[in-house]
């Protein structure tokens, strides 16, 4: 699958914690004081003592670093956008971050990169026979052996043979192998719902799925909604876990993570930008388990200018959630 990397090399590469280089000796990150693993990534001890959240994104084709930063003078919020110079050689349409590690889709959707974010190394991923338009990705790791690994969903429809090929399969950074994952759902994620990954495993808004006879229209007026866990150490699927609330078909719901701590989920009412939204936050999440507490709760209507998309991030709703923790 991929080329000239030796077996010490991928499992430094791979293994949660990531190895640091301190000097001449080799550390675990487990094994350096927290503050001084904050210090080697952050870059400097000033940085450190500050309140941020790092996150990625893509602009204009290429992996830029996000950084919010609390001030305590104000208490208002700097942002910081700027290009990551190390992955400027590939353009890149979709990121995917877990721990210290960042998946990217090549923009021609044909190669996956994955880049250490720690160690600075970068590694070529190659599909069993070749990746397709329409595949989607997350990653996670197996918190039994502290690997990541990838799931990909596979989508491939061939206008010749009119045929629609779907599937799941798992790659596993240590191995460097991929896995068919035999799954026949009952539900549906939708192509633009990316998943939220949180404590290794990632969380998916997912429907029921629904089955129309062939040549027979059907109106739906209303879905069951839920959300999904796919564990990635034993590489399935869990249970369907409960929404605090019930979403129309053309209503927005997002997910996004606070601190590898819990999940939130936003929902917006309505078709219109200027209906009203909700955000939600876990006060215990598992892969077969979760409850919800109501986080915010805002009514849109009095305010201009304000437009919502699927996987928006709010860094100023959060922030005070996030940084006074």
């Amino acid at each position: 699958m991929t080329k000239g990397i030796g077996e010490s090399a991928t499992k430094r590469f791979c293994r949660r914690p990531t190895t640091l280089i301190c000097g001449s000796a080799k550390k675990r990150i487990c094994d350096l004081p927290p503050k001084l693993v904050r210090e080697k990534i952050l870059g400097n001890t000033a940085a450190a003592k500050q309140k941020e959240f790092v996150g990625f994104m893509t602009m204009d084709s290429k992996v830029c670093s996000m950084k919010f930063l609390a001030r305590k003078e104000d208490d208002l919020v700097d942002v910081s956008i700027n290009q990551v110079d190390s992955l400027n050689h590939v353009e890149i349409s979709q990121v995917f971050q877990c721990e210290g590690l960042l998946l990217c889709v090549a923009k021609d959707k044909a190669r996956l990169l994955v880049w250490n974010t720690y160690l600075g190394q970068t590694r070529w991923i190659g599909p069993i026979t070749s990746f397709h338009r329409l595949d989607r990705y997350a990653l996670g790791y197996d918190k039994n052996n502290r690997t990541h690994k990838i799931l990909r969903f596979v989508d491939n429809y061939d206008v010749k043979k009119t045929n629609h090929v779907f599937g799941y399969e798992v790659y596993d950074l240590s191995s460097d192998s991929w896995k068919v994952l035999y799954v026949t759902p009952d539900w549906e994620i939708e192509y633009d719902q990316r998943g939220a990954s949180l404590k290794g495993n990632t969380y998916f808004f997912a429907q029921e799925k629904i089955v129309c006879p062939e040549g027979v229209s059907v109106t739906i007026e209303e879905i069951d909604d839920f959300l999904l866990c796919f564990d990635f150490a034993t590489e399935r699927f869990g249970p369907r876990l409960p929404l605090p609330f019930h979403s129309d078909i053309e209503e927005t719901v997002a997910l996004s993570c606070v601190r590898d701590e819990q999940l939130a989920v936003l929902y917006q009412q309505g078709e219109d930008p200027c209906d009203k939204l909700e955000i939600w936050v876990t006060t215990m999440i598992e892969p077969k388990a979760v409850s919800w507490m109501k986080f915010l709760k805002l009514d849109k209507r009095p305010v201009t200018g304000v437009a919502l998309q699927e996987n928006s991030v709010l860094p100023t709703i959060f922030r005070d959630y996030i940084f006074s923790r």
